[in-house]
């Protein structure tokens, strides 16, 4: 793929998550004006164990990610069979588990006459089923040209039924919501299945499931110091400061998810193209200069997208979703968030030419002083609140992008 090609791929699909995005966003606006910080706070609580589930495969999918399209790249065939039917039977292993520990949580909740939050678990089953398919295994297999056309038709496709299925919310309030969480989920398997280029089968053979796992077990152990992080704070918000306050703090998140999709998008499309050119032996400086116009792009494209919100969010929510006013700050904090977030477009860049270390030392650097800041300025983390924790992720964010530029600086002098 020619580098204006893949520019021209690039533009079609983060534009089209653009429009799913602000199709997901209106509508999870009109969710969140329908339900009380209470109720919005113990449905998308709950959604905090599923990042849980995406921790269980202990890199066996990083490892996948990366060698999938790698294998393609030198026209390995036969072993990138051998490869996804490994990756499939672990995924459909965990998805099981997975399903099967919320059916306890909820049994668990109903037992101890915890009734809505019993329900709420009951519907993550199915959710919680799919979560590993979906986020993980089946879009890897989405790394050509032809593929991200059909992901940006899948996108356009969910961000519409986001809007439709806030009808179930209208008419049946936090019941409908649940149910609303199930069918985008589902949906969202179906598209993904539906437009897969790839056959493959159930295989339990160690020797790809080992290859995948020493490959991808540094990448995950990266890629997951951040989403730890995350999810550790999340779960201290969401026991100690209660309900409302993550209630408050998942709605600032939604408008972080609507900018994020921008960078998120550029990595889902970079990754797969970067160890395809590697795999091709192309040098790391070429590699980088090919990319650029495309990292140029979305930065821009983030850049005034987060302008646009930082301005418009205070009249947005004290106009229109007035119970959630203390989001406010939480919110404009995670937009700065945000826009650092897309100043490290290049970060694959560390897991595709091997130099994980320097990745988990500028990681790490960013995850301890987020969480530095945190417990510093709230004397104990039972004083937590969603404005801190917006804050200690901007400042450990902007340290952490800082490193990763000089680092990628280094590697293009090394090579």
């Amino acid at each position: 793929m020619s580098s204006s090609s893949f520019l021209l791929t690039s533009v079609r699909f983060i534009s089209s998550q653009g429009l799913a995005n602000v199709l997901r966003l209106v509508s999870g606006l009109l969710v969140v004006r329908m339900l009380d910080p209470l109720q919005y706070g113990l449905y998308t609580g709950m959604g905090v164990y599923l990042n849980y589930i995406l921790l269980s495969q202990f890199g066996v999918l990083n490892g996948f990610a990366r060698e999938f399209p790698f294998l393609m790249g030198k026209a390995k065939i036969a072993e990138s069979e051998r490869l996804l039917a490994s990756a499939f039977t672990i995924t459909a292993l965990i998805s099981i588990v997975s399903g099967i520990s919320f059916v306890l949580l909820a049994i668990h909740y109903f037992v101890n006459d915890n009734n809505s939050e019993g329900i709420v678990a009951f519907g993550y089953v199915v959710i919680a089923a799919v979560h590993l398919l979906n986020k993980k295994f089946l879009r890897s297999m989405y790394i050509t040209n032809v593929d991200f056309r059909n992901l940006s038709r899948i996108s356009l496709y969910i961000g519409l039924v986001n809007v439709v299925s806030v009808l179930l919310v209208y008419v049946f309030g936090f019941y409908g919501l649940i149910a609303r969480g199930v069918l985008l989920a589902v949906y969202e398997s179906g598209l993904l299945f539906r437009y897969l280029t790839y056959e493959f089968s159930v295989s339990f053979d160690l020797s790809p499931i080992i290859r995948m796992l020493k490959i991808g077990w540094p990448i995950f152990i990266n890629g997951q110091i951040p989403a730890i992080t995350l999810t550790i704070i999340s779960t201290l918000l969401f026991t100690h400061a209660g309900a409302e306050e993550f209630g408050l703090y998942s709605l600032a998140s939604t408008f972080f998810a609507a900018i994020s999709i921008l960078p998120a998008s550029f990595g889902q499309i970079i990754f797969p193209r970067l160890s395809k050119l590697y795999g091709e032996n192309v040098n790391v400086k070429e590699i980088v200069l090919q990319n650029l116009h495309s990292v140029f792009f979305q930065l821009l494209l983030t850049a005034v997208a987060c302008l646009i919100f930082y301005i418009i969010l205070p009249l947005l929510i004290r106009e229109y979703l007035p119970k959630y006013v203390g989001a406010i700050q939480c919110a404009r904090w995670l937009v700065i968030v945000a826009a650092l977030q897309s100043l490290g477009a290049f970060n694959s860049i560390f897991n595709v030419m091997d130099y994980r270390f320097l990745l988990s030392l500028m990681l790490l650097t960013g995850a301890v002083i987020n969480i530095a800041f945190i417990y510093t300025n709230s004397q104990s983390f039972s004083l937590i609140s969603a404005d801190l924790v917006a804050q200690g992720m901007a400042i450990g964010m902007l340290v952490q992008n800082m490193l990763g530029v000089l680092g990628l600086v280094w590697i293009i002098r090394a090579n």
